[in-house]
């Protein structure tokens, strides 16, 4: 389909992932872990550059079972055509009652690259949060061309948001790469009102140990920290590539706000090399917020923002 989303939906029969209690009659709204992920899944049409073969079909079962380690409640997803998002959410949909949606990198594409041959992906837990809506952004004026995906989840109970992006920068030329963050950056600052807490992760193509890292200057100039994880998610001898290392990150930055507290644990990263040539990465947060208005949760509302 030439859809520039797609979402597939499945009914959770429970969804209570946070819970209320009264501590010296101030309401607060408490969480249990969110774990949020991001994996690089190899695009087969990528894969297909570096050697005749694409081995998609037999890498797929490694992927899922890799998500499945992990266990993410959030899982953000680069190097994703459409039919590599179709296979995976069958399974993860059907079988793990993940929410997902869809976005190619470009509304237009040459003619010999199809709308949907290469995007971006978040799948979810619908049944963690009280509602989601969806971003996506217009980047036909950008250098890269290519859009990014962004969602903002409801944390149960406290009328909050959390806003997370997904993006793959890109490698080829490094000044379309950093455009295409600032702009990122830029984008995700608006109509956030009621943002608590922002992520960005994905693939920056700029690993930690590289002598410039302007990408890593634009995040930390925007309010931004790491999870603080080094560990390579793309190792050396995997392919000769220009970058290496820890170049998968997950950035986080909070709102000022003395009701709200906030804890992360040090992200981690899973890794099979007949899944991907990335490792998977998360990080768990926790959010206590305290709200004299803080509400009782409803059914999931699932909205989309083009």
């Amino acid at each position: 389909m030439n859809h520039f989303f797609r979402i597939c939906s499945f009914i959770a029969f429970s969804y209570t992932a946070l819970y209320s209690q009264e501590i010296s009659n101030i309401p607060v709204v408490e969480s249990n872990p969110i774990r949020v992920g991001s994996y690089n899944v190899w695009n087969p049409a990528f894969e297909m550059n570096y050697g005749d073969t694409n081995t998609w079909q037999s890498r797929l079962p490694h992927i899922v079972a890799t998500v499945r380690e992990a266990d993410p409640d959030i899982l953000c997803l680069q190097e994703m055509s459409l039919d590599c998002y179709s296979d995976l959410v069958s399974i993860l949909g059907r079988e793990d009652r993940y929410l997902s949606f869809y976005c190619p990198h470009k509304k237009k594409m040459h003619s010999d690259h199809p709308p949907g041959r290469d995007g971006l992906a978040v799948l979810i837990k619908p049944f963690l949060f009280d509602g989601v809506q969806v971003h996506t952004s217009h980047s036909s004026e950008r250098p890269t061309r290519r859009r990014d995906l962004w969602l903002d989840v409801q944390i149960p109970g406290s009328g909050k948001s959390i806003r997370i992006a997904t993006t793959h920068l890109d490698a080829t030329g490094a000044e379309k790469g950093h455009t295409q963050l600032a702009n990122l950056v830029e984008d995700i600052n608006k109509e956030s009102d009621d943002i608590i807490f922002f992520i960005v992760c994905g693939d920056f193509n700029e690993g930690d140990k590289e002598d410039m890292r302007p990408r890593a200057l634009i995040m930390e100039q925007s309010g931004f920290i790491s999870d603080g994880s080094l560990v390579p998610t793309r190792p050396e001898g995997i392919r000769d590539t220009l970058h290496k290392g820890h170049i998968d990150w997950i950035y986080f930055r909070e709102v000022t706000d003395e009701a709200l507290k906030i804890k992360f644990v040090k992200g981690s990263a899973l890794g099979d090399a007949r899944a991907s040539d990335h490792k998977l990465i998360y990080t768990d947060f926790y959010f206590t917020i305290e709200r004299e208005q803080a509400k009782k949760g409803k059914l999931a509302d699932y909205t989309h923002r083009d």
